[in-house]
């Protein structure tokens, strides 16, 4: 494939790509904003971005794995959030970090022990041996 004809066919791929490099650069070449404002802007959605990538990636592959999709993993990620915001209240980072690792670790343990497990290998209600008690 030709190079005219490559970027023919990407036109709207680089008007698009154009539009958000004026739009990302204006504030800083027209004033509306100073270098480390815009820095921290930028490096802001880069690092929203790369956790809503690791939450989607944890989706797919609990979903690939097991064939179901899996609401409570939200949950689980909240409550990480909120257990790492609070223990940050009382001990350094470091420390709140290992605190919340070990806490989430063992509170997947107790779900994996008492709900999981006791779910694996059961028949499902529409199989065709199970049958409604009368």
């Amino acid at each position: 494939m030709s190079v005219e004809k490559f970027f023919q066919r990407r036109a709207m791929t680089w008007v698009v790509l154009g539009v958000l490099a004026v739009g990302a650069v204006s504030p800083l070449a027209f004033g509306g904003a100073r270098l480390p404002q815009w820095l921290e802007v930028v490096l802001g959605g880069l690092m929203s971005g790369v956790l809503y990538s690791l939450v989607a990636i944890g989706l797919v592959l609990i979903f690939k794995a097991s064939g179901v999709f899996n609401f409570a993993q939200g949950a689980m990620v909240l409550f990480a959030a909120l257990s790492l915001v609070r223990l940050m209240a009382w001990m350094p980072l470091p420390v709140a970090l290992a605190a919340t690792v070990a806490i989430m670790v063992a509170l997947a343990w107790l779900i994996e022990r008492l709900v999981l497990r006791p779910l694996v290998n059961q028949r499902s209600p529409s199989s065709s041996s199970w049958r409604p008690s009368a």
